[in-house]
């Protein structure tokens, strides 16, 4: 192992009525080659006896425990958030509640992130990992989430993220720099999920490293929030509606607006530069906007889909929320 002993990582779950596999996760996380773990779970108001399976194993496993203090009902980007404030180890790891790790899913991404705090010393360091997509029963449907959902390991910009993500939060390890400036920063909204905030602040201030390996099985079931499916550019010309576009700016914008207030002094220039001239699209007549949108340089992948993003925000009427101006 190349990490040194004294390295201590935090597995935060959140869990909210995932009786059906949770046991399934705690014993692939038992089984890790990296024994320096604690587990930390928040529940979020189970009714299916979830609870009872957490007590049982904190009863056999002293590296598992409940978080603090009760935070029930506050839904998954509050809890999850609420459980890295409650982090106080040396990295911290986002942990579904209905996947499987592989044994040695900790040693292979602290690898990573050891490798990366070398080459960047005293920096906020996030890694993803890609993971191997299967059925409720662990069949395996793809060995690759990444190339099934399209998703570009080298597009981890800041003006990237804002429109295409690119870490699920299962896959997710940061380091304690990273923490605490994520706990620092407010989402107030803007940004719909936890681990794309995280990604968007890592690609502000930080450094993000991807191993192109799966690190665990990714389990998909009628009670997913957020599940896998293959995307194609045909899948995405049909399915793509000019209200579903709209809707897609829309909220590219809200995550913008909400980077440039919460982490604009933090930013590089031109990502500076960028984010104003993409939040100043919705206040100008339509022969401006292209010419914004290419100054942001905040664009969707492939041709066809920015020919049809830059259509729809030179015609589309923004809502009031994006209309008042946040640059003054």
């Amino acid at each position: 192992m190349s990490s040194k002993v004294s390295d201590s990582v935090d597995v935060l779950m959140a869990t909210y009525n995932g009786r059906k596999y949770v046991q399934d996760q705690i014993r692939s996380i038992q089984a890790q080659t990296f024994h320096n773990w604690r587990l930390l779970v928040s529940d979020d108001g189970s009714s299916d006896g979830t609870q009872k399976i957490i007590d049982y194993e904190i009863g056999r496993d002293s590296r598992i425990s409940w978080s603090p203090s009760s935070n029930t009902q506050k839904g998954s980007y509050n809890n999850f958030m609420y459980l890295l404030g409650c982090s106080d180890a040396d990295y911290s790891m986002f942990c579904d509640q209905d996947d499987v790790w592989y044994p040695d899913k900790i040693e292979v991404t602290l690898s990573k992130m050891k490798g990366l705090e070398r080459k960047y010393p005293d920096s906020p360091v996030m890694i993803f990992t890609d993971l191997e997509v299967v059925d409720e029963n662990l069949n395996t449907l793809s060995p690759s989430f990444d190339s099934l959902v399209g998703i570009n390991p080298d597009r981890c910009g800041l003006k990237d993220l804002l429109i295409n993500p690119v870490a699920p939060g299962c896959t997710i390890m940061i380091n304690r720099k990273l923490r605490e400036l994520v706990n620092r920063f407010q989402n107030t909204g803007g940004v719909e999920v936890h681990d794309w905030w995280v990604s968007l602040i890592a690609a502000t201030v930080g450094h993000i490293g991807y191993v192109a390996q799966a690190t665990s099985k990714y389990r998909q079931h009628q009670d997913n929030q957020i599940g896998a499916t293959k995307t194609t550019l045909l899948r995405s010309l049909i399915t793509t509606s000019f209200e579903s576009a709209r809707e897609s700016i829309c909220n590219s914008m809200r995550r913008a607006n909400e980077c440039y207030k919460s982490l604009g002094a933090e930013m590089s220039s031109e990502d500076y530069k960028s984010l104003r001239a993409y939040l100043s699209i919705p206040n100008e007549k339509w022969y401006r906007r292209v010419f914004l949108l290419t100054k942001a340089g905040i664009w969707k992948r492939g041709a066809l889909r920015k020919a049809g993003q830059a259509i729809v925000t030179v015609v589309m009427t923004f809502p009031q929320d994006l209309r008042r101006n946040p640059l003054e």
